[in-house]
């Protein structure tokens, strides 16, 4: 019983938060904003800095869950505004920038907690709930102390936020420091926040670049060597030195660092001591490579779309002219796709691409490739060639690997290709007529009764 009275309590303390949720992107905006309202939260939204700083105005929210990056208006010139304003609301920074300045400004400009994007609901409401149970629990505190002594607390409380923000940004933005003193030639300081990147404690941490100089035993073998010339130069030459490697921490995880060392000169341009930073950019390389993956590979069916097509199709004719060599270009076109979708729906037809593409890959050498275009249109470059008859084998393959049954769930369908193909250097065309000439000879097949092909004439 005391349990479930205290769950209604909780449930009726949370609905009476009033949060206002900033953003410039309106589908996070709603997202965000369904997310909160399932959690019985009063929700306001705001699309933008400018209207985020209007509403402050006007009404009275618990909390501001406030993006960064919002154009001419961000969320850095929001924080400003609520300052010079005096608006006393609790300020959640929900953002993907988690640079180590930015991260250090938001705390500055007032910021109580920093939730990078993409995070959990878990972590979300965790941070929501914390931030206003420490507000509260101030408020309550200077009630019970006084005017006079909540001056003093104030002031005491601004100089440890600010003793903390250092610290705070570090592990936000995943940043440690460390420093190494030339004359005895040990590290004689490193960050809690290095340590915890690299698995450590602070001890072992010291114990490990003193014995081990920097640590150079956990980097990854391909990164090593480039590592050691770089750090060796720097220190040849008083310069500082800015590079970015693989290594392994102590636990044995693979994380990406970004480093930078610089040396403290004395009177007489002599290091004393070198200072530096490490950050753990893992995430963020993972989403650029996530993003160049998105930017070369089709979604669905992961294989490679037009712009990478491209790419492989110009090398692979340069490839041809260098060593007098022939490349087929196979335009591929599913027959009786359209009725899957129609009978079926759009659910089904793409669990059939997916096996047919893999199939169909399968069905080309190593150094072909198989890209898809768009809907049921695929393109196949089949390089390497030493005469017109070399490309039939594997024609025939794709004719076979498209024409096999698919079982998607309870369901079995059954499809063909109609292929056009041309050949270069004996089709003398660009890349993007090559394209269009197989696409033509496609329409070729598909017109003479489909599932087979026919080549482009080029008389």
């Amino acid at each position: 019983m005391n349990a479930e009275l205290a769950e209604l309590q909780a449930q009726q303390l949370v609905s009476n938060i009033k949060l206002l949720v900033v953003d410039d992107e309106p589908r996070l905006l709603a997202s965000l904003e369904a997310l909160l309202k399932n959690k019985d939260y009063q929700v306001d939204i705001a699309l933008g800095g400018e209207i985020a700083c209007q509403k402050l105005e006007q009404n009275h929210y618990d909390a501001v869950l406030l993006d960064l990056n919002m154009g001419d208006f961000d969320g850095f010139a929001v924080m400003a505004f609520m300052a010079d304003k005096r608006i006393n609301t609790a300020i959640v920074v929900v953002s993907g920038e988690a640079t180590f300045d930015a991260v250090r400004k938001a705390l500055r400009l007032g910021a109580s907690d920093y939730v990078k994007k993409p995070y959990s609901p878990g972590e979300l409401f965790a941070t929501i709930d914390s931030t206003l149970l420490k507000k509260h629990s101030h408020v309550d505190s200077l009630v019970a102390i006084g005017v006079e002594s909540s001056e003093q607390e104030a002031a005491s409380e601004k100089q440890q936020k600010s003793n903390n923000l250092f610290s705070k940004a570090e592990q936000i933005a995943k940043v440690g420091y460390w420093e190494w003193d030339d004359l005895t030639d040990k590290c004689i300081s490193c960050s809690e926040q290095y340590a915890a990147i690299m698995d450590m404690t602070v001890e072992q941490m010291i114990k490990q670049i003193s014995t081990d100089k920097v640590d150079r035993k956990f980097i990854f073998e391909g990164d090593s060597e480039r590592y050691i010339q770089v750090v060796d130069s720097a220190v040849e030459s008083n310069q500082g030195y800015d590079i970015k490697y693989n290594c392994y921490t102590n636990a044995g995880r693979l994380i990406y660092i970004h480093e930078i060392g610089e040396p403290v000169l004395n009177d007489h341009g002599v290091p004393i001591k070198w200072v530096g930073t490490i950050q753990d950019i893992t995430e963020s390389k993972k989403a650029e490579e996530k993003l160049r993956r998105i930017g070369h590979y089709d979604v669905l069916t992961n294989l490679p779309n037009r712009v990478l097509l491209a790419d492989r199709l110009s090398q692979a004719m340069t490839h041809c002219q260098r060593h007098n060599r022939s490349l087929a270009v196979a335009y591929l076109d599913l027959d009786g796709f359209k009725e899957v979708n129609d009978t079926h729906g759009h659910y089904i037809g793409d669990e059939l691409l997916i096996g047919l593409s893999q199939r169909m890959k399968e069905a080309l050498r190593d150094g072909d490739t198989l890209a898809r275009i768009g809907g049921d249109e695929f393109i196949a470059v089949i390089v390497d060639l030493d005469n017109i008859e070399d490309k039939k084998p594997v024609l025939e393959r794709l004719l076979k690997a498209a024409a096999e049954p698919v079982t998607v769930g309870d369901v079995v369908l059954q499809v063909s290709v109609s292929i056009g193909v041309t050949l270069y250097p004996q089709d003398s065309a660009d890349a993007d007529q090559l394209m269009r000439h197989a696409d033509q000879a496609m329409y070729v097949a598909k017109n003479a009764g489909k599932n087979r092909y026919h080549l482009f004439d080029t008389v």
